[in-house]
């Protein structure tokens, strides 16, 4: 990729970082007019701005607002890359059931974890806050889902993603479907304890570690 496609990738990052939709859109049409590849510019471009926008929140250096303006720009992204992508099949890299489990109403995490798989053309099924355990399982089993990704902010909400654990592996579908869990309540040793196959301590790292378990789970059918 030359200087001049670098450039290009740079201003779609930088138009989705500062949230502006309009300017977003211009840089996606420019990028196209350039030759990049659709799935580059939503790879290196949104993909990469929605990157610094979740280090960004987890440092603190934008809020809420802020990332829901840059979400509304990378969304405006994707449905001008929507018919570029159609023939390419890397442009969907796997399914992920994303939730907050049952008794706790707190998403704010999990809506940031969701924008920046959909920044990635991940097929994301979000089930919401305060979700029954079955329909996890239910709707993995029926997507055929790679990952499920499950979070809670309240420690007396952890009997249910310790309760998740358990029904997947009396079905079997431990077998089939990574796990990952996440929110403020859990922990690595808390992971462990209850089986789950990996915790993400904030959006980047629960983001890597899903991106790791598609790569691995593709890379061996």
């Amino acid at each position: 990729m030359n200087a001049t496609h670098d450039q290009a990738l740079e201003r779609v990052a930088n138009a989705v970082i500062d949230g502006r939709k309009k300017p977003t859109v211009e840089a996606v049409h420019a990028a196209l007019k350039e030759g990049i590849k659709p799935y580059d510019i939503l790879m290196e471009g949104c993909k990469k701005g929605m990157d610094v926008v979740g280090d960004n929140y987890q440092t603190k250096k934008m809020y809420l607002p802020e990332v829901l303006s840059s979400a509304e720009a990378m969304y405006a992204a994707i449905e001008v890359l929507k018919p570029h992508l159609k023939g390419e099949k890397s442009s969907t890299p796997g399914t992920i059931v994303i939730g907050v489990v049952e008794g706790d109403v707190h998403d704010i995490g999990k809506n940031i974890v969701r924008i920046l798989l959909d920044g990635m053309a991940y097929t994301v099924y979000d089930l919401g806050r305060d979700v029954p355990l079955d329909q996890f399982i239910d709707k993995a089993r029926d997507e055929k889902a790679d990952v499920i990704a499950c979070s809670t902010l309240m420690t007396t909400t952890l009997l249910s993603i310790e309760d998740l654990m358990r029904m997947m592996k009396e079905c079997g579908l431990n077998k089939k479907v990574k796990t990952i869990i996440g929110g403020a309540a859990t922990n690595q040793e808390f992971a462990d304890e209850v089986g789950a196959n990996a915790w993400g301590k904030d959006a980047s790292e629960g983001i890597n570690k899903i991106t790791a378990f598609i790569k691995e789970r593709r890379g061996a059918t």
